[in-house]
Formats: structure tokens, sequence, C-alpha cells
């Protein structure tokens, strides 16, 4: 045999092996069901946590806290709100999607 007959049996080999080979449907189904379910209200102790560190953090943001904390992104733009009216931190970038706030 030569080498161009070697190689195409070689060829047909592997396609028939690929083709063995089946997708694996439902994969979604297991990724949705590994989503992060996250509070949507928090505990006086967890609250009192997330004030003490606050204040000590450089840079905060509702992401970092929705994170650390496992709390929902729109329940920390609201306590952020909050401690930064009460003067606990100040805003240090107010852009149109993005808060960013530091200690007072």
């Amino acid at each position: 045999m030569t080498k161009k007959k070697q190689e195409q049996e070689r060829q047909k080999e592997t396609d028939k092996k690929e083709k063995g080979k089946t997708k694996k449907w439902g994969t979604a189904a297991k990724e949705k069901e590994e989503r992060l379910q996250r509070a949507l209200v928090v505990e006086n102790e967890v609250l009192t946590t997330i004030k003490d560190d606050v204040a000590k953090m450089r840079l905060i943001t509702p992401g970092l806290l929705a994170q650390k904390y496992s709390i929902r992104i729109s329940y920390a733009k609201q306590l952020l709100r909050e401690l930064a009216e009460s003067n606990v931190i100040k805003p240090y970038v107010m852009a149109n999607k993005l808060r960013v706030y530091t200690t007072a």
C-alpha cells in the first residue's frame, strides 16, 4: 500500500470514531440550577457587619457588597444610599450606571 492509501484509511477510522459521539443535550438545565440565590432582606446581625465593614473599605460599589454578603444588588444600592444620607460614606463617582462610594 502506498502512503496515500494508508492516510485515507486512518482518516476513515477517525471519522468513524467521531460519528459515534453524540451531543449531550440538557446541560442548560444544570446551569440554571447553579444560579446564585441571594437574599432579598438581610438579618440585623449581617446588617451591622456590613455597616462596620463598609466604614473600613476604601471604595465601595453595590456589586462588591452583593458579592461579598450574598445580597441582591438592588438591596445593596438601597443600603449604600441610606449610608450616604447618614454620612457614613460619601459618593465618589456618581455616573448614570456606576455608583462608587468612599469612606467619609
